[in-house]
């Protein structure tokens, strides 16, 4: 008789960022003189150094090791700019305590992001004539206002403003190793437009307004610097650009091709940078000869490195046959590579799921949620 081993990998995912193979960022000190000029600030080709809002104002962004240097242009000067930043992210981003940051904005001109989706460190607010910043006190509050930092430049009556930021005012200290962002424009009244990234909103969002997009910048270093618009993260949904797992590469899977009962087989999956809550592996035995499937057993997979986060289990193939009822399991929208040993197959699906919702495969699924993929590969067993 043989026998078959069917494990379901179940991953909860946070905030899976658009991968993709990253440009490298000028690492750059421009001139902060209200003045832009093509290239100053790096890559001109939009989502690299910087990037078109939906409300035709175009941000500009990149850093040398003093400093943040931030431009915008086609806003109204008397109309501040707000920038949240998180230096040293947890994962999930929007994990950890308030030690780690703030999850709730500043209250600038009636308007407040109420749910920040990472950990924020920093914010600031400039404008023509005004301009400071805040730092998380590690109890959910913001400090008090520094005001008059840094150095700030308009061009008078026109729409263009820079500001360049020291590092020590974000960080306490040097420039950090990656960091995440988000950042808006207000006017008086408290209405939101030009914000980045775009899919955030805009409008009269009031005090209460949740935003769930920001950019990632995985690395700072010089000459390999990751360009701050180009990796845009989600706290709520998924983006399967940054999902990856191949089974014909040893570093995915290790054992290839047919193993014995009882050998052991290492998975590893690959998520964006800081982008999963946590993997867990879910593991049924299914014996094709009767129809009977016995689990799942769920344990969790561990995270090993971050940039891109990556996660690892080591499991090992069944030698027995179980005999308990058979959960239903329709599988659905799957690449699969199959192969039989004598003995039966161990099959292994990944799925990835919205955030926050850590999903058994072995029920359909609610009708509100979705598993928006699905790969599955075959491990025979001799």
């Amino acid at each position: 008789m043989s026998r078959t081993a069917t494990l379901r990998v179940a991953l909860a995912a946070v905030s899976l960022a658009a991968c993709g193979f990253p440009l490298l960022a000028q690492f750059s000190t421009p001139s902060v003189d209200g003045v832009i000029q093509p290239g100053e600030y790096g890559n001109t080709q939009n989502g690299t150094n910087q990037i078109g809002t939906n409300t035709a104002q175009t941000w500009y962004i990149t850093w040398d090791a003093s400093n943040l240097y931030v431009g915008i242009t086609n806003a109204n000067l008397s109309e501040a700019a707000v920038i949240y930043i998180d230096a040293n992210p947890v994962n999930p981003p929007n994990g950890g305590t308030n030690a780690n940051g703030n999850l709730t904005g500043f209250n600038y001109d009636g308007e407040e992001i109420a749910t920040l989706p990472f950990r924020a460190q920093f914010v600031t607010y400039f404008k023509d004539g005004y301009r400071e910043y805040r730092n998380a006190d590690g109890n959910g509050n913001w400090t008090n206002s520094v005001s008059g930092y840094g150095n700030y430049a308009d061009n008078g009556n026109g729409n263009v403003r820079e500001l360049a930021i020291p590092w020590s005012t974000i960080t306490g200290g040097g420039m950090p190793s990656s960091f995440l962002f988000l950042g808006l424009l207000t006017s008086s009244g408290g209405y939101v437009y030009g914000q980045v990234p775009n899919d955030n909103g805009g409008g009269q969002v009031g005090t209460s307004a949740t935003y769930t997009q920001y950019y990632a910048v995985n690395s700072t270093a010089n000459g390999a610097s990751t360009p701050p618009f180009s990796i845009e993260n989600s706290s709520s949904t998924v983006n399967f650009s940054a999902l990856y797992h191949n089974t014909f590469l040893p570093y995915y899977r290790s054992q290839e091709g047919a193993v014995p009962a009882g050998a052991t087989v290492t998975l590893r999956v690959q998520t964006a940078h800081l982008g999963a809550t946590g993997v867990n592996l879910r593991v049924y035995l299914f014996d094709p000869a009767s129809g009977n499937t016995t689990g799942p057993l769920d344990s969790p997979m561990a995270f090993y490195q971050t940039k891109p986060s990556t996660a690892r289990r080591t499991i090992t193939s069944p030698s027995t046959t179980p005999r308990p009822p058979r959960p239903p399991s329709s599988i659905t929208n799957s690449r699969s590579s199959t192969a039989r040993g004598p003995r039966g197959t161990a099959t292994i699906t990944l799925t990835i799921t919205t955030t926050s919702i850590k999903m058994a495969r072995a029920p359909p699924p609610a009708p509100s949620l979705s598993i928006p993929f699905r790969l599955r590969l075959t491990i025979p067993i001799s």
